[in-house]
């Protein structure tokens, strides 16, 4: 919960990631949704011409860090609000599943051999 990580190495990581072919992003959506500077920094690279794929904490598994954080309101807002972001954004992919399962891994391959494996 210390969200100065986010702001200050989280950050410099998203920014460096632009100078890569590809990002994988795991387990985006959590606590560092609270952050303005590391969600801005985030969006930018969303929406630059670099292919992303990652892992999104989904409603339900959040639920769990919500109760034991506190996070509340403001949190499961700023979660949404991404979620949101991505369900209508005309280049981004959201597949939403509540646990592993075949589709979300033959997405993930062919994403693997379209930018990862030209």
């Amino acid at each position: 919960m210390h969200l100065e990580v986010f702001e200050d190495l989280g950050i410099r990581l998203v920014e460096e990631a632009k100078a890569y072919d590809f990002v994988i992003l795991d387990e985006i959506g959590g606590f560092e949704v609270l952050s303005d500077a590391f969600l801005d920094a985030l969006m930018q690279l969303l929406q630059s011409d670099i292919p992303c794929i990652g892992v999104m904490k989904g409603e339900g598994p959040a639920s769990n860090m919500i109760r034991k954080l506190g996070l509340g309101d403001t949190y499961v807002q700023r979660a949404e609000n991404l979620r949101q972001w991505m369900r209508q954004d005309e280049h981004t992919l959201l597949y939403e599943c509540a646990q592993f399962d075949p589709e979300g891994l033959r997405l993930a391959e062919e994403w693997v051999k379209k930018y990862a494996n030209p």
